[in-house]
């Protein structure tokens, strides 16, 4: 009786102690048919658009000092990407690249050559934007990039406003994206950090149709420290691949 009474304790703790253990898991709200059109609309929006390439003015801002230069880019879904900055006419300042494995940057003037794995952070190191090689090519190309998420939800406020907001599977906001009142598609969009701190935010302040796609004419990414990067674009063109060998550097 003894032995049996112990071992009902044992068993009782070992399902107290179990549940004790067991990470809290929030209940999170479905997604709404609202928020997975909207989602609908993202995905399929600019379908079609392979490759691109284009001719524009940049301006970084880092720690408020503010440097200017031409660049001439190109990409291909979904994870190729070089962009060649320009000083005087003729003269290269930086090239860099992602071939989908690694990520190349050059410096000619420094005579210096870099070399990482393409799932590090693109810009990070430039300002502190933490955004992919994959995130940059769709913005370059209108897209919304959209991070996995367990939920969405889509807000509207008294103005008209539209905000979708994706949710990870602890119920936090991981990413959202912001309608203007009447319009069909996104202005701008914020990608979250696990604190709740913006990582970075991008805002179409003016879009071009280009023959059957919309793509951006200026666009500017920028982070809650005041860093931004700004792109005017000035030539564009689709779906005209460049060689594979294009997406690689050598020292």
């Amino acid at each position: 009786m003894k032995i049996d009474l112990l071992w009902q304790t044992v068993v009782l703790l070992s399902a107290l102690l179990l549940t004790a253990c067991a990470p809290f898991m929030p209940v999170i709200p479905e997604t709404s048919q609202a928020a997975q059109a909207a989602i609908d609309r993202l995905l399929l929006f600019n379908q079609g658009l392979i490759d691109l390439k284009g001719i524009g003015q940049m301006k970084l801002i880092h720690s408020g000092q503010p440097q200017s230069a031409r660049m001439a880019w190109a990409g291909g879904f979904p994870d190729k990407l070089r962009m060649d900055i320009m000083g005087s006419p003729g003269v290269n300042l930086a090239t860099l690249a992602s071939d989908g494995k690694y990520i190349y940057l050059k410096l000619y003037k420094e005579n210096r050559f870099y070399k990482k794995e393409s799932k590090k952070a693109l810009f990070k190191g430039m300002v502190d934007i933490p955004i992919s090689v994959r995130e940059v090519i769709q913005i370059l190309g209108g897209k919304i990039p959209l991070v996995p998420h367990r939920s969405a939800t889509l807000k509207e406020n008294n103005s008209g406003h539209q905000t979708l907001e994706l949710k990870n599977k602890w119920g936090n906001i991981s990413q959202r994206v912001f309608w203007a009142q009447d319009q069909h598609d996104p202005i701008a969009f914020e990608m979250v950090k696990a604190d709740g701190t913006i990582a970075y935010r991008t805002e179409f302040i003016e879009v071009m149709d280009f023959k059957q796609f919309k793509v951006p004419k200026y666009l500017v990414l920028s982070n809650s420290k005041g860093d931004r990067f700004e792109l005017t674009v000035e030539r564009y063109w689709v779906n005209q691949p460049l060689p594979s060998s294009r997406y690689s550097l050598q020292p």
